[in-house]
């Protein structure tokens, strides 16, 4: 008998120890983010994460947010229309306070990891020593490179100021943000040029050794993909090198070919290969849609990653494009005129429709109205082919303003609740502007077509209007 029971009493104890093994684990990877909100407005605060954001109510000001995590990371949130970052591990808790009506001034961290949090967050308040990306075409190389050299010198003092008043910093944290500092001052000297050009449609006038602080940059290290800021400068650094090759005139999918050569003679490292390759077919297959002649791209890229997640992703989104691809019926859109007056897509069966996608707060989308209107004109005899231009603002007054103020031309209509109408939802719109051809028979043309100011939309469109082009 006494034997029986302390057998029991083992399995007890070991069922008990289980347990709180099992209690202990689980409390070692869950990351905690509180908060407390001084002016706190309605709405979630949103910590982004994939595949799905994590959302909770501000109650009072006040919130918390805990979830199962696996890996020490930065993360972005969002408060209303405010954006941040927070670091978090596993096991840690952290919390902030801020002010809504001084967002960026008064964000402030504490209990664990403060000292990584207080540094990203002072970090942020940096950005106010360049000017926005959007006034480059403001400044001379010798005006721009004054600038960013400051703020260069005051990243890195900032980060080594934090190392030495905090000595127990995490490793890891300290060598990435260490290396996001590095990347992240090499892509704001590549974006000048870009962005110069974009702004003044002419090249900016650089000295021969603009670039060579490229020769500085230990670039072809798989480790620097932990950098977040590396992953960016990796766009702008292939597009440098691509700029000799690329045609203005060249076709998106051949764009995206020679992007692939480009990397395999610019990276030995094949994680930074495989990076690359994939960021751009996600890219594509999620804001872009499919291309004629992407499929051998995919295939090539299938055969050489051994990444089983990533090909399931390029999968999923592939497969995501069917229900609008070319030869499918069009989702229907409902829309509404200035006077409130609803028009349907399917009123127009018979006609080809080519819709511009757009917001009043998009500078990409304004940029196109000018050569959309110059199509209006080139097309204004072919009773075929209908214009319209379908807004997803959220402040109907603004977009009756412009319409208006403008004189906006086409058929111009408003959808409503923005990104979560329906036409978003069925065209998977996650990026604007976006422009979509329907042919005369309600059947999808391109889900995703070229855009006014594009080399190719005229041939597109006369093509169409002539019955030209195959649908299948």
């Amino acid at each position: 008998m006494k034997n029986t029971f302390l057998f029991l009493a083992i399995i007890c104890c070991s069922i008990i120890a289980c347990n709180s093994d099992s209690t202990q684990e689980q409390s070692q990877s869950l990351s905690t983010l509180s908060g407390e909100i001084t002016n706190a407005k309605e709405g979630d605060f949103t910590l982004r994460m994939e595949p799905e954001n994590l959302k909770t109510k501000v109650v009072d000001g006040k919130f918390t947010l805990e979830f199962e995590n696996k890996e020490s990371k930065i993360f972005s949130f969002k408060y209303n229309d405010e954006y941040g970052t927070v670091y978090l591990q596993p096991g840690k808790q952290v919390h902030l306070k801020l002010d809504t009506e001084k967002f960026d001034e008064t964000l402030t961290f504490s209990k664990d990891l403060s000292a990584e949090n207080n540094y990203l967050a002072s970090k942020v308040r940096l950005n106010e020593l360049m000017p926005p990306s959007k006034d480059y075409g403001k400044f001379t190389e010798e005006q721009f490179l004054e600038k960013w050299e400051y703020k260069k010198s005051e990243e890195n003092k900032l980060l080594k100021t934090s190392i030495i008043e905090n000595p127990t910093m995490d490793l890891d944290f300290v060598a990435n943000a260490t290396l996001d500092n590095q990347y992240g001052s090499a892509s704001s000297r590549m974006m000048y040029p870009l962005i110069f050009k974009s702004v003044t449609k002419k090249e900016a006038e650089l000295s021969e050794n603009y670039y060579s602080f490229l020769k500085d940059l230990k670039v072809d290290n798989a480790y620097n993909l932990e950098s977040k800021e590396f992953k960016n400068f990796l766009y702008f650094f292939v597009e440098h090198h691509s700029k000799d090759s690329n045609k203005d005139d060249a076709s998106e999918i051949a764009k995206l070919t020679n992007s692939f050569d480009i990397v395999d003679g610019l990276f030995s490292a094949p994680e930074i290969r495989e990076y690359v390759k994939f960021d751009n077919l996600k890219s594509q297959l999620k804001y872009g849609g499919l291309l004629d002649g992407i499929d051998p791209l995919i295939a090539s890229f299938k055969a050489t990653s051994k990444d089983e997640a990533k090909k399931t992703e390029l999968d999923e989104l592939y497969k995501q494009w069917d229900v609008i691809k070319k030869g499918v019926d069009a989702p229907d859109i409902l829309a509404k005129t200035i006077d409130g007056e609803e028009q349907k897509l399917s009123a127009w069966k018979g006609k080809n429709v080519y819709i511009d996608v757009w917001a009043t707060w998009c500078g990409p989308c304004k940029k196109e109205i000018p050569a959309l209107e110059e199509l209006q004109k080139e097309f204004a005899g072919n009773e075929n082919l209908v214009f319209t231009s379908i807004s997803i603002d959220a402040n109907k007054e603004k977009w009756e303003t412009m319409v208006k103020e403008k004189e906006l031309k086409g058929v111009q209509l408003l959808v409503d609740n923005a990104w979560d109408s329906d036409m978003c939802k069925s065209y998977l719109i996650s990026s604007i502007p976006r422009f979509i051809i329907v042919d005369s028979d309600g059947k999808i043309l391109d889900a995703n077509a070229p855009r006014p100011s594009s080399n190719e939309i005229k041939t597109v469109l006369n093509n169409l209007v002539n019955r030209k082009i195959s649908m299948k």
